[in-house]
């Protein structure tokens, strides 16, 4: 009896190793589908920004603006995907002599929802809206503010095939910017509007 509970305990662990075997290993974890998400990075840059001076109560338009904007768009298979936005925009404002600051710079976050479709079309419309926070003055952080960010356009497929046609994107946009700017060293910024290009690349993550 005492040789056969021997045998029993020696044979447990090969047991044990053909049972695992059969099922899966306690240890390994079942394979997840890999994530799929696009990078976007866009030039920004004409459009048109007024500025309020508001000791003298007159408008006047801006030198010029430029920017770039960082997109993360997520959830591949939907019309419908959720978007991070990371940008910064500097509108020249050189040619106002009546105020100090000749910069104002504009940094910012935002997480909102783009409408993007999958599908087999070359061409596409692309709509987004986002909120977030703004850092922003003559220093950048002369401020911290609400952001509301409206982009739409044109999305180009860069593929010629079905497998290929969502892997990668030309973005043709105009970003529009509602809310201005409060009051900054004798300066208000009016709700602007800046044209955006940008390209768009398909990743894959495996967790």
């Amino acid at each position: 009896m005492q040789k056969l509970l021997i045998a029993l305990f020696l044979s447990l662990p090969f047991m044990c190793h053909a049972q695992f075997g059969t099922t899966g290993h306690l240890e390994q974890l079942v394979p997840k589908d890999p994530v799929y998400f696009f990078k976007a990075i866009n030039i920004e840059f004409l459009g048109r920004q007024n500025v309020n001076l508001i000791d003298k109560d007159v408008i006047i338009p801006a030198q010029s603006q430029v920017g770039v904007n960082f997109d993360l768009i997520y959830n591949r298979y939907s019309t419908l995907h959720p978007e991070t936005q990371l940008g910064y925009r500097m509108v020249n404002l050189s040619n106002i002599d009546s105020i100090g600051a000749k910069k104002h710079h504009d940094l910012y976050i935002n997480i909102g929802t783009r409408v993007l479709p999958i599908n087999d079309a070359q061409l596409r419309p692309t709509l987004s809206i986002a909120a977030g926070l703004s850092f922003r003055g003559a220093s950048m952080f002369d401020q911290i503010a609400f952001n509301l960010s409206l982009r739409g356009g044109l999305v180009y497929s860069l593929g010629s095939e079905s497998y290929n046609m969502n892997d990668s994107f030309l973005f043709f946009e105009c970003a529009y910017n509602p809310l201005g700017s409060d009051a900054i060293a004798g300066i208000e910024l009016m709700p602007s509007y800046i044209f955006s290009v940008g390209i768009v690349m398909l990743f894959v993550e495996d967790e």
